[in-house]
């Protein structure tokens, strides 16, 4: 059995523990951000894309947010509830592509200058050469050992 002093120092340097937690502080800091807009961070991160995208698949709209199809699919649906997007069937039915409504382009909209501003805070806190270097490291993250 490894000593609590042998488990501290592996914590205190396990990416897995502290990307989840950065991601955690991140998510809290950008939801302050946008709840004037009505989204939480994820919601804006999906209208944002979906947006980016132009009517994209819910299969291609997983792979830019790197989740799973079933994930996207509750994602969605709280956000088709309060008629921010559509999904609808591809002619040949294979595909549903999803879409914002005017009113999920309304919502994006006013969210985007608060995102600017919440970004531009982010950088300044954390330096833009340090985002810079950090999303260098993020793009090299394996997904399996």
């Amino acid at each position: 059995t490894p000593s609590p002093e042998t488990t501290e120092a592996a914590l205190a340097v396990c990416a897995c523990l502290n990307l989840r937690r950065a991601a955690r502080a991140a998510t809290r800091y950008y939801d302050a951000a946008l709840e004037a807009s009505g989204l939480r961070s994820p919601q804006f991160v999906v209208l944002a894309t979906i947006h980016a995208s132009g009517e994209p698949s819910v299969g291609q709209l997983a792979r830019e947010l790197g989740v799973e199809r079933s994930a996207v699919s509750r994602r969605l649906a709280p956000l088709r509830k309060r008629d921010l997007l559509t999904v609808k069937p591809s002619a040949s039915g294979k595909a549903s592509h999803v879409s914002l409504t005017a009113n999920g382009r309304k919502t994006l909209a006013k969210a985007v200058p608060l995102w600017a501003e919440a970004q531009a805070g982010f950088e300044a806190a954390v330096g833009k050469d340090g985002w810079a270097g950090a999303l260098g490291v993020i793009g090299k993250i394996p997904e399996s050992p």
